[in-house]
């Protein structure tokens, strides 16, 4: 894996045109130019050498910056050198004597004629007219001119595309250094400083030349290589992530565009539609990711000018609904749990309530059902009548022992049928009590204790008055009748 991820980072440094092994070779020029010879004498004083006054190149065979150029069968040779700050191409076509030397720079370019020929170059430096020299040179000027618009077009192409990989290479190199490894920081800091001496200003062979210097030897390092092996995926991996969304507004915009089209096609002005609706209709995924940056910029404009809602404000509409959805989801929860949390409250404090009416019943109950019995005990009542419901308005008593409360505080505990004294039992008047057979009179704090029959004292009781005074005897209706006794 580590083999294919430098081979594919070699393969990414060459140029479009591929160098094959050179041999060392040795042209002569004819009749230079002060400009030619001035590019020489800066640009490649390396490869330069004079002898009586003639110009004489040596191109090495092992140089780096030397690649030779294939691809034009009507071409003997093609080589292009990189100098100081200068490029030079050395070609000659296959039915001329002679070659064609120029040299380039950021501004300027000369040419010379040249030769592999010493015996004609020495005969022939200083006796070739500068006619001649013209003639010669404008008989392939057309060819070569393709050729460096050639070489410039290919140097161009290349210098962009390493001028952003340089940025990314640097920033992984910085990254992997802060991590171990065996890299070395001389060397390291060398090479980083003559890639940012280099010109990024204008395509040149230096800058590239630096740049495959500075990668050759970081992907020396096999754990660089796999370092850099998984940011260039990961790299990768979000750069079909972010193709598929610009994809996406592209695709949403043709629709968009489609149908405003049908609904317009009347109007004049739709010639923009329908250039726009054209490109993206031919627009694909795998196009370059700074082309679909243009293009969706290019429909953002058409589709504000339109007053046409684009895919990202449509997924945010969405999205704000969905938001809003959302809320109003949870309020309702929300609230639906706070009003399940009050029931479950009054829930709560009725079921204490209610534990607490019951309790106080019960203890109201308690307290009725003892005073009937301390009653019973106490005047010597014999009844073996159950007690009676604890007495209320909506309760009939009847056949049983209870207790009976009137108005003016009197009360009677004793037997009850249908809810009125009836049996024995004892009726205490209290402090305002009135007398049974005339409600007008009061009979304070007076007792009877005796039979009853339909409310009234009827059969043998004990009357005893506030001041102790009895009368024991047979009652009648409520009156004295029969025998009795005071005491």
């Amino acid at each position: 894996m580590i083999i294919k991820l430098f081979k594919w980072l070699k393969f990414f440094s060459l140029l479009v045109f591929l160098p094959i092994s050179l041999q060392a070779e040795t042209f002569y020029l004819i009749n230079p130019s002060i400009q030619c010879q001035a590019y020489l004498e800066i640009s490649f004083k390396e490869i330069l050498s004079k002898e009586e006054n003639l110009y004489i190149i040596n191109l090495p065979s092992n140089d780096k910056k030397l690649k030779q150029i294939t691809k034009y069968n009507d071409y003997e040779y093609i080589y292009n050198l990189q100098g100081y700050h200068a490029n030079m191409i050395i070609s000659k076509t296959k039915n001329n004597n002679t070659g064609t030397l120029i040299i380039l720079d950021d501004k300027n370019s000369c040419r010379s004629i040249i030769t592999k020929n010493a015996e004609y170059a020495f005969s022939n430096n200083k006796n070739l007219s500068n006619a001649t020299n013209g003639i010669v040179v404008e008989a392939s000027l057309n060819k070569e001119k393709e050729i460096i618009v050639g070489l410039d077009s290919n140097i161009s192409n290349r210098f962009n595309a390493i001028k952003k990989e340089s940025a990314l290479l640097t920033g992984d190199i910085k990254d992997f250094m802060k991590q171990t490894n065996n890299l070395d920081p001389i060397i390291l800091g060398e090479l980083f400083l003559k890639l940012k001496n280099s010109n990024i200003d204008n395509p040149n062979q230096e800058f590239i030349t630096n740049y495959e210097s500075l990668l050759e030897y970081v992907s020396k390092d096999e754990d660089f290589i796999l370092f850099i092996g998984q940011r260039k995926a990961k790299r990768e991996k979000d750069l079909v992530l972010e193709k598929d969304k610009l994809f996406k507004f592209i695709k949403h915009a043709e629709v968009k565009i489609n149908e405003y089209i049908l609904m317009n096609l009347e109007n004049d002005n739709i010639l923009e539609s329908l250039e726009l609706g054209k490109k993206v209709k031919e627009t694909k995924v795998d196009d370059d990711i700074e082309f679909l940056y243009e293009l969706v910029n290019e429909l953002k404009v058409w589709m504000k000018s339109n007053d046409i809602i684009n895919y990202h404000e449509e997924i945010k509409i969405q999205a704000d609904k969905a938001i809003a959805i959302k809320k109003a989801q949870e309020e309702a929860e929300r609230k639906a749990l706070e009003e399940a949390e009050r029931k479950s409250q009054e829930e709560a404090e009725r079921k204490v309530q209610e534990k607490a009416e019951r309790k106080a019943e019960e203890e109201v109950e308690r307290v009725y059902l003892t005073e009937l019995k301390e009653i019973k005990s106490k005047y010597k009542i014999k009844s073996d009548l159950p007690f009676c419901v604890r007495p209320n308005k909506e309760i009939v008593n009847s056949d049983c022992f209870g207790k009976i409360l009137y108005n003016d505080g009197a009360k009677y505990f004793g037997e009850i049928t249908n809810n009125i004294r009836d049996g024995l039992g004892v009726y205490l008047y209290g402090s305002n009590g009135k007398c049974i057979s005339d409600q007008s009179i009061l009979c304070p704090n007076r007792v009877y204790v005796g039979e009853w029959v339909d409310n009234k004292m009827d059969g043998f009781g004990t009357y005893t008055y506030p001041d102790g005074a009895k009368y024991d005897g047979e009652w009648k209706d409520g009156k004295f009748n029969g025998s009795g006794t005071m005491s």
